[in-house]
C-alpha cells in the first residue's frame, strides 16, 4: 500500500514541475489529455470555423481550470486571441505550443505508469 502512495507522490511531483496543480483525479486528467478536443480544435482552425473553435476552447478552458493544469492556461489564451482575430497562422502556431504541453504531460504520465508496472513485477 505504501508503494502505491509513493508512486502517486512521484507523479504529483513530476506533474507539478510541468505546471499541474494538485491532481484530484489522474484518470480525468488522462482522459482530457487523450481526448478529441485537441484534434477538433485543429480541424476547426484549419477550416476557418471560428465559432466552433471558440466553443471548443471554452470547453477546454473549463477542463483546464477544473483539473488545475496551469501550464495550459497561457497557450489557451494565445489560441483564443488568434481565433478571435481570425488569424489562421497565429492560431496554428499557438495550437502547436498547446499540443507541445499536452505531449509533455502525456509522456510524464506514461513514464510514471511504466515505472509503476516495473515496480509491481
Amino acid at each position: 500500500m505504501s508503494n502505491v502512495k509513493l508512486c502517486e507522490d512521484e507523479l504529483h511531483k513530476r506533474l507539478s514541475a510541468l505546471g499541474v496543480e494538485e491532481i484530484t483525479d489522474p484518470k480525468a486528467l488522462r482522459a482530457f489529455l487523450e481526448g478529441y478536443d485537441f484534434m477538433k480544435l485543429g480541424q476547426a482552425i484549419n477550416r476557418g470555423q471560428w465559432n466552433s473553435a471558440m466553443m471548443i476552447l471554452q470547453r477546454m478552458d473549463a477542463s483546464v481550470q477544473k483539473l488545475g493544469i496551469r501550464c495550459m492556461i497561457q497557450p489557451l489564451k494565445t489560441v483564443r486571441l488568434a481565433v478571435l482575430g481570425r488569424n489562421v497562422k497565429q492560431a496554428k502556431q499557438a495550437q502547436a505550443a498547446l499540443i507541445g504541453k499536452r505531449v509533455q504531460l502525456i509522456k510524464c504520465m506514461k513514464e510514471w505508469e511504466s515505472e509503476g508496472e516495473s515496480q509491481r513485477e
